[in-house]
């Protein structure tokens, strides 16, 4: 809801006063940078390939996921500054990155983790852990792309520069 309302707010100020404003959505983002006690999904995944504990799920990973590069969603906000129409609002991800939680995991286990580590469930009774309902939301980043920018960082990669990876220093 308080996103909402600070679109309206941006729509209002240039529909009011003329102030100039375009407005970005993003995904979720990682990639370089992000610090090793971060709780979020991809930060926890991240931190058993880095611990070579075996992942472990506990609901099915069937949420969908869009992300975004860290570096990429830095290079879209420039861009949209210069480019957007004003009082538009443009998703910015990664649409071929958008995925279920567990097909992450298990990208990260094979790709990331070089299958030295395993993907399971363990779903305890009643949600003790209070995760939020499945989401099968997909964003499109296509009108952003139609204004020539498109993110180019793969999921795998984003996972090399959030770990440090040799070839990413």
């Amino acid at each position: 809801m308080a996103k909402i309302l600070a679109e309206n707010l941006c729509h209002s100020y240039f529909a009011e006063h003329g102030v100039p404003v375009k407005i970005a959505r993003p995904a979720q983002t990682f990639g370089r940078g992000i610090r090793p006690d971060d709780n979020r999904v991809f930060a926890q995944f991240a931190d058993a390939v880095r611990t070579g504990s075996d992942i472990i799920l506990h609901t099915a990973g069937d949420s969908m996921g869009n992300y975004c590069d860290i570096d990429e969603m830095t290079e879209a906000i420039l861009f949209l500054l210069q480019n957007g129409v004003d009082s538009e609002a443009y998703n910015v991800v990664n649409e071929k990155n958008t995925m279920r939680i567990r097909e992450m995991a298990q990208l990260v286990a094979e790709r990331i983790a070089d299958g030295r580590i395993k993907v399971s469930c363990d779903i305890p009774e009643g949600n003790p852990f209070g995760y939020a309902a499945d989401t099968g939301l997909r964003l499109s980043g296509g009108k952003l792309r139609a204004l020539g920018w498109e993110a180019k960082c793969s999921l795998e990669d984003m996972y090399r520069k959030m770990l440090g990876m040799s070839e990413y220093h």
